[in-house]
C-alpha cells in the first residue's frame, strides 16, 4: 500500500493525500501551460528558446505558488475575523505552510457523498451540496467559481468544509 495518493487533476496545484494530511504544492512540471504560453505568446512555428522556456516556467511555477498563497491569506483573515461558519460551511484549516506558497498543509477531507442532497428536495443543487452551502462557500472565498464542484468541498471531522478555495488573484499575475 503507497504512503500516499497523488491527485494531480488541478490546474495549479499537485495535492498528496495520506491518511491523515493533503499536502498542497504547486506544480513544477507545466508542460501544458508551457504548451499555451508558447502558442499565445511565442513564435508557434519556430521551436522556443531556452531563456523562453525558462521565463515562461518561472511564470507558470510562480502562478501557480500564488495559489497556495492566497489560500493561505484567505484562511488567515477568516481566523482573524472569528471563523464564522455560514450555512454550516467552513473553511478548512491550514495546519502549516511554508512561505512563498510552497507547501499548505491540511487535514484529509473525506468526500461529499454525490447524494448527500436531494435533486427532487433541491433541483438547482450538484447532489453533494445545496445552492445554499454554495454561495456560503462563494462568500468565504470571496469569489463565486469552482463552487458547484463536489471536490471543492470535503467533510472533517463529519463537517463540511471547503477544501479548494486558493485562486489566482488577476491582481498579482
Amino acid at each position: 500500500m503507497p504512503l500516499w495518493e497523488t491527485k494531480n487533476n488541478g490546474n495549479f496545484r499537485v495535492v498528496r493525500l495520506t491518511r491523515r494530511f493533503a499536502f498542497k504544492t504547486p506544480r513544477i512540471l507545466e508542460f501544458n501551460g508551457l504548451k499555451a504560453e508558447r502558442k499565445q505568446y511565442g513564435s508557434p512555428n519556430s521551436k522556443p528558446s531556452i531563456p523562453w522556456q525558462v521565463k515562461a516556467w518561472f511564470k507558470l511555477f510562480r502562478q501557480n505558488r500564488l495559489v497556495n498563497e492566497e489560500e493561505t491569506r484567505t484562511y488567515g483573515e477568516w481566523q482573524r475575523n472569528g471563523a464564522r461558519r455560514i450555512a454550516g460551511v467552513g473553511l478548512c484549516p491550514i495546519l502549516f505552510h511554508l512561505p512563498w506558497g510552497l507547501l499548505n498543509v491540511m487535514p484529509r477531507a473525506a468526500p461529499v457523498p454525490p447524494n448527500r442532497i436531494s435533486a427532487t428536495q433541491e433541483p438547482w443543487s450538484n447532489g453533494a451540496v445545496s445552492c445554499e452551502e454554495m454561495n456560503a462557500a462563494a462568500m468565504l472565498m470571496g469569489r463565486n467559481s469552482d463552487t458547484s464542484k463536489p471536490d471543492t468541498f470535503g467533510l472533517v471531522n463529519g463537517e463540511l468544509m471547503v477544501v479548494d478555495y486558493g485562486w489566482l488573484h488577476p491582481g498579482k499575475v
